[in-house]
């Protein structure tokens, strides 16, 4: 569904996603603001709503501390899917 809703963004190499984690990169901080906005826009359009909790944005790395087997499965799967 995810794939279907942002293949615009994912077709120009803007946005990453494995099932309900996102990532948007972006060189400079007006990019990144520009594509976040973008895809907002798309979600919002779907009736997607996210718990900003969850959310990071504008960081240099990810942080991710995977702590049980399920999560290590996911990220393993995230990562071989790209």
């Amino acid at each position: 569904m995810m794939n279907n809703i942002f293949q615009e963004l994912l077709y120009e190499e803007i946005s990453a996603n494995y099932m309900n984690d996102f990532i948007i990169p972006a060189k400079t901080k007006k990019e990144l603001e520009e594509r976040i906005i973008w895809f907002l826009k798309i979600a919002e359009k779907h009736n997607l709503y996210f718990k900003w909790s969850k959310c990071d944005f504008d960081v240099e790395e990810i942080p991710k501390t995977l702590t049980k087997i399920k999560e290590v499965k996911s990220f393993l799967g995230f990562v071989n899917f790209y």
